[in-house]
C-alpha cells in the first residue's frame, strides 16, 4: 500500500511542478520588487501527514481517505478541455495538461549603466588625445 502511496506522490509532483514553479518564481518577483513589504510565506498544498502515530490503526484509514480524495480530484481534471470563444471551432486544448513547463523569463528593469572611474576616463582621454595627435602628424 505504501508503494502506491509513493506512486501517487510522485504523480502529485509531477502534476502540480508548473504550478509550484510559478508559484515560488511569483514569489520572488514580489519580494524583489517590494523589499519592505511583509509578504506572508508560501504555503504548501502538499498532502497531509497524519498526526497520530504510524503504530495506530487509524492513520490507514485517514491515509486511504486522502487517497480517494486525490484521486476524484485527478479523474475529475483527466479530459478537461478549454471551449473556444466561438462554439463552430476546436477546443483550445487541455485545462491541466500533465507535463507543464514553463521556462520564460520573467521581465526585469534594464541593469544601470555602471560609469567608469575619474582616473580611468582620463587615462582614456590621454591616450585618445594621442592618437589625435599621432593622426595630425602624419
Amino acid at each position: 500500500m505504501l508503494s502506491q502511496v509513493m506512486g501517487e506522490r510522485n504523480l502529485w509532483e509531477q502534476l502540480s511542478e508548473g504550478g509550484r514553479r510559478l508559484a515560488v518564481q511569483a514569489d520572488a518577483e514580489l519580494r524583489r520588487r517590494y523589499p519592505h513589504r511583509k509578504v506572508p510565506a508560501l504555503e504548501s498544498a502538499e498532502p497531509t501527514v497524519p498526526d497520530q502515530s504510524l503504530a495506530r490503526p487509524g492513520w490507514l484509514a485517514e491515509l486511504e481517505e486522502q487517497r480517494r480524495v486525490f484521486r476524484d480530484q485527478y479523474e475529475a481534471r483527466q479530459n478537461v478541455q478549454i471551449p473556444a470563444e466561438d462554439p463552430s471551432w476546436q477546443d483550445e486544448g487541455l485545462a491541466w495538461p500533465g507535463r507543464y513547463r514553463w521556462d520564460g523569463a520573467i521581465l526585469q528593469p534594464p541593469k544601470p549603466e555602471i560609469r567608469p572611474a575619474e582616473p580611468v576616463l582620463q587615462a582614456t582621454r590621454q591616450r585618445e588625445a594621442q592618437y589625435e595627435a599621432e593622426l595630425e602628424g602624419v
